[in-house]
């Protein structure tokens, strides 16, 4: 069995957090850089405190003929022992479950493109056996991995006949990168990227991806011509997917924001500055940080059960005293006028809800000659339907309309619910309809 891959490139890491960056492909294990260690042999060219292997092999050189040994003045730095640049690694949980998890898909898909075959679930046991053994994957995120293993396996078929790599490592003028999985159709180059979160993003999201935008102006480089070019992030724990479909001259947009990114890495690596940025990405790293460990400091991530569960117990207490704050805020302002503090102001004011009847506009948009496949576009709100559209409320050829004109599109929401609690939200609770 091959060794793992390294599958995070380096412009998509420095991009998130340059900090991360240079802990994940500066700075090696022994604790020195890249930079001092041998570039032809790897041996570290560091100095470092004197341990216990230098004071014996000190003693070895300085053994008498009696048999007595004479240790010349312990010298206050020897040369580092490494003998090979070996790369610092986050192994927090959802980086070894990510990259177990693709270990083993690229072995699959290795293994099917081989057989001939666009699925087997026997392959797909020896696939994911290999890669949680290559990867040396922590004993408690086993079951995890295993019930995502199984269920991106229940959907997945290989594409054969577009078929071109999984986790090969592409390389382009300045940057090597390495796409989960390369399909080549006629007139399409498709890359698939596998995320193993427990939400996944909207159509939105997913187009101001960086990863998107730095893997598609590379693919345009390195196959050119193409009509299209398509980006799918795919949740298999989700059994869901966001395709993002473009031109080479859409993405020819992006490629002043990913050359921006490479001068930036040009300018860290001369300065030596890697500052620690903060942000979303904070929630998904754990290595040591300067910024993200600093106790003065509001949280910016857990790294543990026990940590997240005592953040969920205080954010509970926050929304109940923010609740509580509201509530006699209002009585306040009720009787007493608005509250001014430091330039921001709570009050009561005054509004009103416009809704303006949906058969007498379309009869205006008629009479305007708008045309009719215009008007088919109008679409209203379940929250807008109200009783008309509760199955509860309605008869049942009423819901079987309903169903048949429904356009759904996925949303993420994060909200706490009770301990315990699996029924679905109710129609009052899906604020997200509007």
């Amino acid at each position: 069995m091959t060794v793992p891959k390294r599958r995070r490139s380096a412009l998509e890491t420095f991009d998130g957090c340059p900090y991360r960056y240079d802990v994940l492909y500066n700075l090696c294990l022994c604790g020195h850089r890249r930079d001092e260690h041998d570039q032809a042999t790897g041996e570290c060219c560091g100095q470092t405190k004197p341990n216990q292997r230098h004071l014996l092999k000190l003693a070895g050189e300085m053994m008498q003929g009696d048999g007595s040994v004479k240790l010349p003045p312990v010298p206050k730095r020897v040369p580092c022992d490494c003998d090979k640049f070996r790369p610092v690694e986050d192994r927090g949980d959802e980086s070894q479950r990510g990259i177990a998890f693709h270990e083993a898909a690229f072995r699959y898909i290795d293994r099917l493109a081989r057989a001939g075959t666009p699925a087997d679930h026997e392959e797909a046991d020896l696939a994911f056996k290999e890669g949680i053994t290559l990867t040396q994957l922590a004993p408690h995120l086993l079951p995890d991995v295993r019930k995502l293993w199984r269920r991106h396996v229940e959907h997945f078929q290989l594409n054969l006949n577009a078929y071109l790599s999984a986790e090969e490592r592409q390389e382009t003028e300045r940057f090597t990168w390495i796409p989960d999985l390369v399909y080549i159709f006629p007139d399409n180059v498709t890359i698939y990227d596998w995320k193993t979160y427990y939400k996944g993003l909207t159509h939105d999201q997913a187009l101001q991806e960086f990863q998107l935008k730095f893997y598609l102006v590379q693919a345009i480089d390195i196959w050119p011509n193409f009509a299209t070019y398509t980006f799918v992030f795919n949740f298999p724990r989700l059994a869901y997917e966001v395709r993002i479909t473009l031109t080479a001259a859409q993405i020819e947009d992006f490629r002043p924001e990913v050359e921006a990114i490479m001068l930036s890495m040009d300018e860290a690596a001369r300065t030596g500055n890697y500052p620690a940025i903060q942000g979303a990405h904070c929630g998904l790293c754990r290595l040591a940080c300067p910024l993200a460990d600093n106790p003065v400091k509001l949280p910016v991530r857990f790294t543990n059960l026990e940590q997240a569960q005592l953040g969920f117990g205080r954010l509970l207490m926050l929304e109940q005293e923010v609740k509580a704050l509201k509530k006699s805020l209002e009585a306040w302002c009720r009787t007493e006028g608005p509250v001014v503090y430091r330039g921001q102001e709570y009050l009561h004011r005054q509004g009103s809800k416009r809704r303006y009847p949906a058969a007498a506009f379309i009869d205006f948009l008629r009479e305007r000659g708008t045309p009719e496949e215009l008007i088919a576009l109008i679409t209203v709100s379940k929250t807008g339907l109200a009783d008309f559209g509760n199955p509860r409320k309605v008869v049942l050829p009423v819901t079987e309309f309903l169903q048949e004109i429904e356009q759904a599109t996925t949303t993420w929401t994060f909200r706490h619910r009770k301990a315990g609690e699996l029924a679905p939200a109710t129609d009052d609770e899906e604020h997200d309809d509007e």
